[in-house]
């Protein structure tokens, strides 16, 4: 069974009004959503015109978080025809009344033309952008037709405000089309998404509407804490010259190589040396330069001193354009002595990396990394609000962005729950398994350098166990084949036993029972939090 859209906002919404943020008040973030409503917007994508689906996904914004964000609406190319000027504030910034938003928004009939570049600076202006943490989020079908750049508009606002973020969905069913648009994004560090469906629509509103609330400062750690996390694998890798990729992603709960650093170490390439983690008194062979990295977790951290691991590559690519590997080592602050000439030094930490191109000449070289690495946790709860099992519960981290083919990249499977893992700022898709059925909550959260977010999903489900028996609490009978449907007919769960139970979200459902050639069935219902016997009579 394929959940309703709104279903699935909601379980992603949840997840955000359960991450952890500071115990000391934060300064509430503005939320705007700039509006394409040109004439375009009545074509439809799916079953519905895109307005109309623009105005659900609103609205459903100001119901879930109309009390945690001031969110207002700024709507271009609603009011005249044809109007390089025509940017209205449709919603005023600050309104809490989802209902009065509905009203105002259902009022808006898209006519004309695309001052988009204009509608960034109105929408910037409505959140009071230079005086406090804001957020844009544009939704557009298209590029400014009125011979401006909004991505040079874009970028002015950024250089104003280093708190101002901007993200952009483009919404259309040739959605890739529209990648023109992530500049925009780019300029502030934002997200683009691409929605070629309403539930790609519904799914970036939810998203983007929750990393307007992680924008918020996070709880400080220090690298000691984010260290404990997930280690990193040490993999043979092929560098470009900058940057290099961070190492592909570990299975959670696994040990790899890589993690915490060893009491010494060494590493001897090419007769070039990798120190202990202090300076050598003794003078380097030859025409040796010495090199002495250092990483912090984020721009005025405290150094990293464990779960780091060093690698240095030759700046110069051979024929394969691979770069050759010249040392490697865990200790957290090492001494290389390496010839002169120019290197590329990258820092693994975790899941987290950073590169930087060093020069080595006559003199030492001190070269401090920003890893601009933050830390994650999962865990799950019940609909009763109880935690849930780890063997019960699978999480799995993704990229935020999606290919031409709507798929994401896999940055970690079966992520460990209450595990801290180190990743790389930024955005990320997080899919939540209960189950073997169809409990399966997905939610887009914001790692911030230096912080640790702390992210608890509630699934709305419970465990339901079926029993075919010949009267009313009697004996299960064995060899049954059982089909779980929605109410539309859609097979949920196969399975075949006397006792089978499922974790199902909640909803109706209608299970079928196979018994000896013949075919029992019955409808029930699921509550989120309350498992329950689903017991068929064989008459």
């Amino acid at each position: 069974m394929s959940r309703p859209a709104w279903k699935v906002l909601f379980a992603a919404v949840f997840v955000l009004a359960h991450v952890v943020l500071p115990a000391q008040a934060a300064e509430k973030r503005g939320l705007v959503f700039v509006l394409d409503a040109s004439n375009s917007m009545w074509a439809q994508v799916g079953d519905a015109n895109k307005i109309v689906s623009a105005r659900k996904g609103l609205v459903d914004a100001y119901r879930r978080q109309g009390t945690t964000l001031d969110i207002g609406v700024v709507a271009y190319g609603s009011r005249q025809a044809n109007s390089c000027s025509d940017v209205t504030e449709i919603v005023p910034f600050g309104t809490a009344d989802a209902d009065e938003a509905e009203k105002k928004l259902e009022a808006v009939r898209p006519k004309g033309a695309t001052p988009l570049a204009l509608a960034l600076e109105e929408g910037a202006k409505a959140a009071n952008f230079t005086e406090r943490p804001a957020t844009i989020v544009v939704i557009a079908d298209g590029p400014d037709n009125c011979n401006q750049d909004p991505c040079a508009t874009a970028r002015a606002l950024a250089e104003q405000s280093p708190r101002l973020r901007i993200d952009v969905i483009g919404f259309d069913r040739e959605a890739e089309k529209l990648a023109q648009l992530a500049c925009i994004s780019d300029a502030t560090g934002g997200t683009f998404r691409a929605a070629s469906t309403t539930e790609d629509f519904f799914d970036a509103v939810s998203g983007l509407t929750l990393a307007a609330v992680e924008a918020k400062p996070g709880s400080s750690v220090n690298p000691a804490e984010i260290a404990t996390g997930v280690p990193v694998t040490r993999p043979t890798i092929t560098v470009p010259p900058m940057p290099v990729p961070p190492p592909p992603a570990v299975r959670g709960g696994e040990q790899a190589d890589g993690g915490q650093p060893k009491a010494e170490d060494a590493v001897r390439a090419a007769g070039i040396a990798a120190g202990i983690g202090k300076p050598d008194t003794a003078a380097p062979p030859g025409q040796n330069v010495t090199l002495r990295p250092s990483a912090v977790i984020a721009e005025n951290a405290p150094p990293v001193d464990s779960g780091i691991v060093w690698r240095v590559f030759s700046a110069s690519a051979d024929a394969d354009g691979d770069h050759k590997l010249i040392a490697e080592t865990e200790v957290a602050r090492p001494v290389f002595h390496l010839p002169g000439g120019d290197y590329i030094v990258h820092a693994a930490f975790g899941l987290a990396g950073a590169s930087r191109m060093v020069s080595l000449k006559n003199q030492p070289v001190d070269e401090l990394v920003v890893l601009n690495a933050g830390g994650l946790k999962l865990d799950a709860i019940g609909g009763d609000e109880q935690p849930l099992s780890d063997k019960d519960v699978d999480f799995s981290v993704y990229s935020s962005e999606q290919d031409e083919y709507g798929q994401r990249k896999l940055v970690l499977a079966d992520a460990a729950a209450d595990t801290v893992i180190r990743l790389s700022a930024g955005a990320y898709h997080i899919v939540s398994q209960f189950g073997d059925a169809n409990s399966t909550v997905r939610a887009d959260i914001q790692i911030k350098p230096g912080k640790l977010t702390t992210a608890t999903i509630e699934h709305q489900a419970a465990p339901i166990t079926l029993k075919l028996v010949n009267e009313a609490g009697g004996e299960a009978l064995a060899n049954t084949a059982w089909s779980i449907l929605s109410p539309g007919g859609d097979v949920i769960k196969e399975s075949y036993g006397a006792f089978p139970t499922h974790v199902l979200a909640a909803g109706d459902y209608n299970v079928i029972a196979r018994h000896e050639g013949k075919l029992y069935n019955k409808e029930f219902s699921v509550e989120a939090g309350r498992a329950k016997e689903v017991e068929l009579i064989a008459q």
